[in-house]
């Protein structure tokens, strides 16, 4: 297995955590008149999804080659755009949208290796736009 499948399968995992631990128990409120959580079928999928990526990344591990995992380097600039997303979400309350996002799609096309500053505010003022039109104007949101 390729380096970048296994990048995938731990940004897969990770994701499937976090929509088990914090997206689905904050969007789902529990029902008091069902007798089963509204939470179940998400919470089994997520946690369906986690443990299939979990599978297959050990499985992998025990085929790979000698020298073939991905380094420390790899896990480090994941962390790094987990953190700086989390972070950037958190800071949507005290700098608002528009700051916020911009800075999110900045940092994580500085990480990903642009360096053309033009290009980074271009696209980062841009992409930032069309979501709030998206979201505001024509009525789409994501709650």
């Amino acid at each position: 297995m390729r380096r970048d499948e296994q990048i995938s399968l731990v940004v897969i995992g990770l994701a499937a955590l976090v929509a088990l631990f914090v997206i689905i128990p904050a969007q789902i409120d529990d029902s008091e008149i069902a007798t089963v959580s509204p939470r179940l079928v998400p919470q089994l999928c997520a946690g369906g999804i986690f443990l299939l990526a979990l599978y297959k990344f050990i499985t992998t591990l025990k085929l790979a080659k000698p020298g073939f995992l991905v380094s420390f380097k790899h896990y480090r600039l994941l962390g790094t755009a987990l953190a700086m997303l989390v972070a950037g979400t958190f800071t949507m309350q005290w700098l608002g949208f528009w700051i916020s996002a911009g800075l999110i799609v900045a940092g994580a096309m500085t990480l990903t290796g642009e360096r053309n500053p033009i290009r980074i505010v271009v696209f980062a003022v841009c992409l930032t736009v069309v979501t709030w039109f998206v979201m505001n104007q024509v009525g789409i949101y994501i709650t």
